[in-house]
């Protein structure tokens, strides 16, 4: 009776030795499942292709199938390598850009450019408004808004553009439409509305159709995303931000925003337009070819599949592609 009451006090440790060697086995199982994914991810002829098969698995967890992308994300990476990239570099340069929006649209829906510069110390800042937005043109997302010229702390903008300037998207996020751009500085004036930021109108464009239009809410505080449809019917979906409770109006002249963006996207499988609205004027912003780099987060998830749906892409195979 002693020895089964020792064997009674002792079940409780027996039950947790049992539970951790159950854990220790699936964690050497999780361990060798990553290591096979991680060996599918590094079999390819590309070495491009590899590294984008191991970027889209480390940030998101998933295998990249390029021999048969399905959802909107797998279809921006397949773009990526496979769909002329050399085609997107003129409206990918911000410079560039500006003369085909020009050629197309007229003059009038450009922002103001206030220069352009090789190199940061060719710029003298004297002779530049009080306020506005300095920004590389072979990059995306480095803009900086100076609202009073006389507090701006230059050492650290010309860091800032040392490595924008530097930045070759084509090597860090395999966007090989980046490659070969001269880079280059951009100030243009600052666009506000009654003193305000403004919001910009992304439409995503699917074989030369908008089929979506989202603006950001507070991108610098409490960043939020709202997606609507070409009647300005809110979408149950978001991608990568949570969506806003706030109500937004349709823009004016929202119908001539379809046509300006789908007459850009007319050539393209995929391409999102980057448009402002000030009370009507419309002005262009950017060309977006791969949204949040095609590893943006559907909220819910289904709907990065159902969004890919809407992509066709070309019946020919990755390992034979080329530039």
């Amino acid at each position: 009776m002693k020895f089964l009451s020792q064997i009674t006090r002792k079940l409780p440790f027996f039950h947790k030795l049992y539970a951790l060697n159950d854990q220790v086995q699936r964690l050497e199982t999780h361990v060798h499942e990553l290591q096979e994914l991680i060996n599918e991810c590094t079999i390819s002829k590309d070495p491009r292709r590899s590294v984008l098969e191991y970027d889209y698995l480390r940030k998101t967890g998933r295998i990249l199938d390029l021999n048969h992308p399905r959802t909107f994300n797998e279809k921006l990476q397949w773009l990526k390598l496979y769909d002329n990239p050399a085609s997107k570099t003129p409206f990918v340069d911000k410079c560039r850009v500006r003369d085909w929006i020009r050629d197309q649209f007229g003059e009038q829906y450009l922002i103001p450019l206030l220069g352009v510069w090789n190199h940061f110390d060719e710029i003298d800042f004297s002779l530049l408004p009080d306020r506005f937005v300095i920004k590389s043109n072979n990059g995306s997302g480095d803009r900086v808004i100076v609202r009073d010229r006389k507090t701006l702390d230059i050492f650290s903008l010309k860091q800032h553009f040392a490595r924008c300037l530097s930045s070759d998207y084509a090597k860090t996020a395999m966007e090989l439409c980046y490659h070969g751009i001269q880079p280059k500085i951009l100030v243009e004036k600052l666009m506000e509305e009654n003193g305000k930021p403004l919001y910009d109108y992304k439409f995503i464009c699917i074989h030369g159709k908008a089929v979506y239009c989202w603006i950001d809410i507070d991108r610098f505080t409490d960043h939020r995303r709202n997606i609507y449809d070409m009647n300005w019917e809110r979408q149950p979906f978001t991608i990568q931000y949570p969506s806003s409770e706030r109500t937004f109006s349709k823009p004016k002249n929202f119908e001539k925003m379809i046509e300006i963006a789908e007459r850009c996207s007319a050539a393209f499988i995929h391409v999102r337009v980057d448009l402002y609205n000030i009370d009507g004027k419309i002005f262009f912003s950017e060309m977006t070819f791969y949204s949040e780099a095609g590893y943006g987060t559907f909220i819910p998830e289904e709907y990065d599949r159902k969004l890919g749906e809407l992509i066709h892409l070309p019946d020919i195979s990755p390992e034979g592609c080329h530039d």
